[in-house]
């Protein structure tokens, strides 16, 4: 089992100390994009994160990449020092991921209730709870009538609103959201960020969302800052967390509550 430093038990739901991470780029010590980040969370946080290094440092507090440095704990795990069975178990029900390209979460041949249920199936949820969760996340993200859609037919806001669905089925404590207005026109983006600042409130769930200054602080409580990038003498880096095999539903899902359009047969993927 992975430590904790006793200063951190019992304290934040995010708490990084002194954390350097970063990317490799063909070599084991290319490139540091953060370094000295400190950082903490409480439940029902709204953080921004800008400056240089935000999606290093979002894939450390996902259980992706490891730190060349520091300290991460999220929930009590210690993200330097989690076995795999940890992190998995982290990604699963701890912590949910948006990426900046919200597809790459998405399974492209199940429907938006199909894919919202994944990620249940897996947890171990109950039919019930899940067709209620299902119905619950596709409402609040105003994708109800898209039910049966594939993500390859939704707008690119749309797929975005997918995307923290399935990130919050397992009702995680804390989301992650990697720039969320880079591939969206300005007013597609305020609209989903409104959104999105309302379930989290309402929800409670803290959140740390990257991006530009200006497109998430008047969604945020607060912005943090990091600070330059690599520094003239990289540290090496770890090696890189092996990326979890892609999780296969079962062939069939059941359908949403009456009065949902219903769900088609799972067929895999091709």
């Amino acid at each position: 089992m992975s430590s904790v430093d006793p200063r951190l038990e019992g304290g934040p739901l995010v708490a990084v100390r002194g954390l350097a991470c970063g990317h490799r780029l063909g070599r084991p010590d290319e490139l540091i994009t953060a370094r000295d980040v400190d950082l903490e969370l409480a439940a029902g946080d709204l953080v921004g994160l800008v400056g240089a290094g935000k999606t290093s440092l979002l894939r450390v507090l996902a259980g992706l990449d490891v730190p060349a440095a520091g300290q991460a704990v999220v929930g009590g795990l210690d993200l330097a020092s989690a076995t795999a069975r940890e992190r998995d178990q982290h990604r699963l029900r701890t912590v949910g991921l948006v990426a900046e390209r919200p597809e790459s979460g998405l399974w492209t041949t199940l429907t938006a209730a199909e894919n919202v249920q994944a990620p249940m199936l897996v947890a171990g949820v109950g039919r019930a709870q899940r067709l209620e969760r299902v119905a619950e996340l596709l409402e609040a993200v105003r994708l109800t009538v898209r039910a049966q859609h594939r993500p390859e037919a939704l707008a690119g806001g749309d797929r975005l609103r997918l995307a923290i669905a399935v990130a919050l089925a397992n009702r995680p404590p804390l989301l992650l959201v990697d720039d969320p207005a880079a591939e969206l026109d300005r007013d597609t983006a305020r609209t989903v960020l409104f959104d999105l600042e309302s379930l989290l409130r309402r929800s409670g769930t803290t959140a740390l969302i990257a991006g530009g200054g200006p497109d998430v602080e008047p969604y945020v409580d607060r912005l943090h800052r990091l600070g330059t990038a690599a520094p003239p003498a990289p540290l090496p880096l770890p090696e890189p967390v092996p990326d979890a095999p892609p999780v296969r539903p079962p062939t069939a899902l059941p359908a949403l509550p009456a009065g949902s359009p219903p769900v088609p047969e799972i067929r895999g993927r091709a």
